[in-house]
This record gives structure tokens, sequence and C-alpha cells, in this order.
């Protein structure tokens, strides 16, 4: 399944995108028919597993890009290591999300010229994800999924609208070393090789700052990969429950966490309190 999604993402780019959607903002013909003309909840259904297969699709197509895979031939030679990065760039498994939208897409056929381009160009990505962006009916989408009692539906939807916000977001920065860091280290924090602190070392901030252009770029890690190991676990616990005998119940004030405290009350605020805060 892993190479099958890849063939169908790599290997034919611009026929897939023909047949599920053309790269230009959909026509009124092509948009999603009017939910009274057939049952709501199929419909909401329905565009969420779009949604999610846009994600999907648009993940594969990034994590090529991002790897400098060229060609079709070493995107399906490289796909297990293209599905891992793409995997850390939608938040799902993208393999999962083809198996499960099999009936609706064009079966495989290869094999490929060698020298066929692997992705789609970055600037008609963030085009096709602006045009379903425009076209989506939010207002209209929640009101239907609330009078149904389906906010599960809506949240999915609502979900993975902000997965294509972030990725037209991060995908129309310019150029330039300091973009290609956020963006390397992005995906190692997503797939649990970077740790915040690392991150903020190697961007140069604060780790406050860190996690904000973090979400901003839209690099998270998923449930499985946020979990403590164990023993991990354990050290912290056992290094908690040290300091708390060795103070005997007295406060202590961690400059660190006043620090943290200060940036997100800020950010919350959007009042920069950074010249309030005492120098280093």
């Amino acid at each position: 399944m892993i190479v099958q999604a890849f063939v169908l993402t790599c290997g034919t780019a611009a026929h897939l995108y023909e047949t599920s959607g053309k790269l230009n903002a959909p026509s009124s013909a092509q948009r999603a028919p009017a939910p009274r003309q057939r049952d709501i909840v199929s419909f909401l259904e329905d565009a969420a597993d779009d949604l999610e297969l846009t994600i999907a699709m648009l993940a594969c197509h990034e994590a090529t890009l991002d790897l400098g895979v060229e060609h079709a031939a070493d995107a399906i030679a490289r796909s297990e290591e293209l599905k891992s990065a793409a995997d850390a760039l939608a938040h799902m498994d993208v393999a999962e999300v083809f198996q499960r939208a099999a009936h609706r897409l064009p079966p495989p056929q290869p094999p490929f010229h060698a020298e066929e381009k692997a992705a789609l160009p970055r600037e008609e990505l963030v085009r096709f994800a602006q045009a379903r962006l425009d076209i989506w009916p939010h207002q209209r989408a929640e009101e239907l999924a609330k009078r149904e009692h389906r906010e599960a539906l809506a949240h999915r939807c609502r979900t993975a609208l902000d997965w294509l916000e972030r990725f037209v977001r991060r995908n129309k920065m310019p150029s330039g070393e300091a973009v290609k860091a956020v963006k390397v280290a992005g995906r190692a924090y997503a797939e649990g090789r970077l740790t915040v602190a690392e991150v903020a070392a190697l961007l140069r901030c604060d780790a406050s700052d860190a996690i904000a252009t973090l979400e901003e770029h839209g690099f998270c890690r998923s449930h499985e990969r946020a979990v403590l190991p164990s023993d991990t676990r354990a050290r912290m616990l056992a290094d908690l429950d040290a300091d708390r005998r060795r103070r005997q119940g007295a406060p202590v004030v961690d400059e660190a966490l006043v620090r943290r405290d200060v940036l997100a009350t800020q950010r919350i605020e959007g009042i920069d309190a950074r010249p309030w805060m005492p120098p280093k």
C-alpha cells in the first residue's frame, strides 16, 4: 500500500490531480452538491474524507519536494522514507487514507518513465490548497453539523481546513536559510528526532518562540510520538519527587518558567511583554 500510495501521488501526480479536481480554482460545476440534494450526514462524511485525502496528497508532494526527490523512479525507491516524512507532515497515516479512498482514485498505471517528475511544483500545490479553502462553506457546514448532532464530523473538517491553511502559509514562505532551518527542524521535531530545546538552539530563540514557530507552520507530533517512554517518565517523576522533598513545601521561583508564562500570556493578549522582562 505504501508503494501504491506513492505511485498514485508521485508517479502520476498530474493525472491524479486532473481526476480528483483541477489545479485551478474549481468551477461551479465542480463544487460539492448542495446538502439538500442528498443526506446531510453523508455529505459531511464525504466532505471530511475528501479533505483528508487532499491533505494526504499534498503531504506526499511536500515531503517529496522537501527531501529533494526529483524523479518518479527515485520516489518509488524511497517510498518508505517519503511515507515517514509525509505522515509527520499530515499528522496521519497517509497510506491508510489512500486505502480508505481507493474506490475514488484511478488505478496505478506503471511502469513510469524514470525521468518523470515526482511531484508538482510547490506554487501549484499552494494554488490547489487555497482553492479548496476558498470554496469551503465554513459557516454552513458548521450549522449543518450542529443541527444533525455531528460535531465530530465538523471537527474533522475544521482540523483539515486548519491544516490546509498552515500548508499554504508555510509553502508561501520566502526562500532562504532561515526558512530552510525551520522546515528541517520542524520535520525532525514532528518525527521525534529533536526536542523543543534542541529546536530552540537550532533556531536561536527561546523555547516558547520555537514552539510558536513550529505551531505556526503546522509542525507537531502525533499522540504516539508525544507519549514519553516509560524510563523517561519514571526519571522525571523521581526528579519531581526529589525536588519536592528537598524544598519541604517551600515555594520556588524558576526564571525559565516565569519567562515561559510571560511569553505565553503576551501571545494570548497580543502584546509583546518581553521589554518588561529582566535581561538574562
